[in-house]
């Protein structure tokens, strides 16, 4: 749990942070490659400029607005995965 955190210039690869709560953080200059992202909670904790794009990114937890994830840097799987939070299904 690293909820109000102010986390800044961290470098993660090969880690898990599946089920960890980010929620209400600060996330600044974030490096990021081979971590997983599975029913992470990022609550409002904006994501804007992380590149989740080397990442697992799955069933992440967000508000019901979103806003955490404008600006979020995904790839188009990722997309896809996120489009599942607004009821879309992508085939």
């Amino acid at each position: 749990n690293w909820s109000r955190a102010a986390l800044r210039k961290i470098v993660l690869e090969a880690c898990d942070l599946s089920g960890a709560i980010l929620s209400e953080c600060t996330l600044k200059d974030w490096i990021l490659a081979d971590t997983r992202f599975v029913r992470t909670n990022f609550f409002h904790t904006p994501l804007k400029g992380v590149d989740f794009t080397k990442c697992q990114l799955e069933g992440v937890l967000v508000s019901d607005r979103y806003e955490e994830l404008i600006g979020a840097v995904v790839s188009p799987p990722q997309a896809a995965e996120l489009a599942k939070l607004l009821g879309v299904v992508v085939k």
